[in-house]
C-alpha cells in the first residue's frame, strides 16, 4: 500500500508510478517463485495505491467487488494522483435513505502474470 502523504519527493507523474509497479512485480517474481500473479489497484475508500501478489491466476483475485481488468495501471494511477486524499465534510451525507439502487462498485485492476519462462 502506498499513501501519497507518506512518500517524500512524491512524483505526480503516472508513468513513473507505472514503471514502479512493473519493477515491483519483477522483484516479487524474482524473490518468490511460488507467486504467479501480481496485481495493483487504487483503493478509493482508503485513498491508497495497493498491490499484492498471489500464487493463483488473474481469475482468482480476492475482491468482493466486480473487477475490471485494465491494460495499463495509468487508468487508475491518474485517479490516485489527481483526486484529493480526503472527503470534504460538506460532501458527507448523514442518514441517507436511498431513493434508487446504488450503482455496482467496480474496481480497476492491473495484472502482471509470470510467464512460462520465469518473469
Amino acid at each position: 500500500m502506498i499513501d501519497r502523504d507518506s512518500v517524500s519527493d512524491f512524483s505526480y507523474n503516472p508513468y513513473e508510478w507505472k514503471e514502479f509497479l512493473k519493477n515491483a512485480s519483477d522483484i516479487i517474481f524474482e524473490k518468490d517463485s511460488s507467486l504467479n500473479t501480481f496485481y495493483a489497484w487504487y483503493d478509493e475508500l482508503a485513498f491508497q495505491l495497493r498491490f499484492y501478489a498471489i500464487s493463483g491466476s488473474k481469475y482468482e483475485l480476492p475482491f468482493g467487488a466486480k473487477v475490471q481488468l485494465v491494460d495499463s495501471p495509468i487508468e487508475f494511477l491518474s485517479d490516485w494522483l489527481n483526486k484529493p486524499n480526503y472527503i470534504k465534510i460538506d460532501e458527507l451525507e448523514m442518514d441517507v435513505k436511498p431513493t434508487e439502487p446504488e450503482a455496482e462498485y467496480v474496481v480497476k485492476v492491473w495484472v502482471q502474470e509470470r510467464n512460462a519462462f520465469g518473469v
